[in-house]
């Protein structure tokens, strides 16, 4: 029985030097914009979609965005960040924003798709992203016969313990379709992409304009608000506060059952703006090795591994 004692407690020595010597590692906060673009869409006569990136109460305004490819996309917002540093010493000095690009079926850059990573940020500071089509944008490709389509679904993610995060679409009147080249032009039903990702899978929807009877901010909404609610809650996902006539929604995810979240949000119209917002998630310590070979001595040679289950379901489209 001395003998056990004894063991246990060299062990318990060991696990305090190890918290010493080798520190659990923290992960940065970071959050990860995924981004969609169309690469063959140019936008013509000198009317330019704006993207706009917050991050907490600091703005980056990216004026000049031409169309192309998603990483290009992803790379205009890096030198809005990278610029915004060099003109504010202050705004976020640890953080970077790097962009990496998404890898297709054939392990080749997806043109369509990109992510710019935010690294480096304080604990719960949000990051805002929107992207904006001017009326008279829109006018000049429908006279032009040149087709035009708003942001394809995009979405916020961040890795960690106790994120909020919110979709949101803003307009008194949406586009109902979406003109296609031709002649006469084609007119394709505008849709519209919202929901989230949890540890427990994804509940994404994207409704056809066909099927809402109101096209404002708030009819979308409401119509993205009645798909979601049902099943929510069994991704460890609740939505907060929400009122008929609000133009979002705002997402809790559990802190004590998820450490993936993230939102989903666009749409196919060339008008008013969709945006998601997300805060950087609270980092989960890594524990360094030989701690985790400490604890298993401690409990008898069982070797303790902390895993999380995903369920992937299916994407719901309607």
């Amino acid at each position: 029985m001395k003998n056990v004692k004894r063991g246990r407690l060299a062990v318990l020595i060991l696990l305090a030097a190890a918290s010493l010597l080798w520190p659990s590692r923290t992960l940065a906060a970071s959050i990860t914009l995924n981004l969609t673009s169309e690469p063959n869409e140019i936008y013509i006569g000198g009317f330019l979609p704006v993207l706009d990136l917050l991050i907490g109460a600091r703005a980056i305004n990216s004026v000049g965005w031409g169309g192309g490819t998603a990483e290009a996309k992803a790379g205009r917002l890096q030198e809005g960040f990278l610029a915004k540093q060099l003109a504010d010493n202050t705004f976020f000095p640890k953080a970077t924003a790097t962009v990496k690009p998404v890898m297709d079926a054939n392990n080749q850059p997806d043109p369509k798709r990109a992510q710019l990573v935010i690294d480096g940020l304080p604990k719960n500071t949000s990051v805002t992203f929107k992207e904006t089509i001017s009326a008279a944008s829109r006018k000049a490709h429908k006279d032009a016969k040149k087709p035009i389509t708003g942001e394809r679904p995009d979405s916020l993610r961040t890795s960690g313990k106790d994120p909020i995060g919110m979709i949101q679409f803003s307009s008194d009147a949406f586009p109902s379709c979406v003109v296609e080249e031709g002649d006469p032009p084609s007119c394709t039903p505008t849709e519209f992409t919202g929901g989230i990702i949890s540890d427990r899978g994804d509940l994404v929807f994207t409704l056809s304009a066909t099927d809402i009877l109101d096209l404002s901010g708030a009819g979308v909404t409401a119509a993205l608000y009645s798909k979601l609610a049902p099943s929510i809650s069994n991704f460890d996902v609740q939505i907060l506060n929400y009122m008929p006539g609000d133009d979002f929604l705002t997402f809790l995810f559990d802190p004590d059952k998820t450490l993936l979240s993230e939102v989903v949000f666009g749409t196919t119209a060339a008008g008013g703006a969709v945006s998601g917002s997300l805060q950087a998630a609270e980092p989960v310590p890594e524990p360094s090795s030989l701690v985790l070979v400490a604890s298993a001595l401690l409990c008898g040679g069982a070797v303790l591994s902390r895993s999380r289950r995903r369920v992937v379901t299916t994407r719901h489209d309607s």
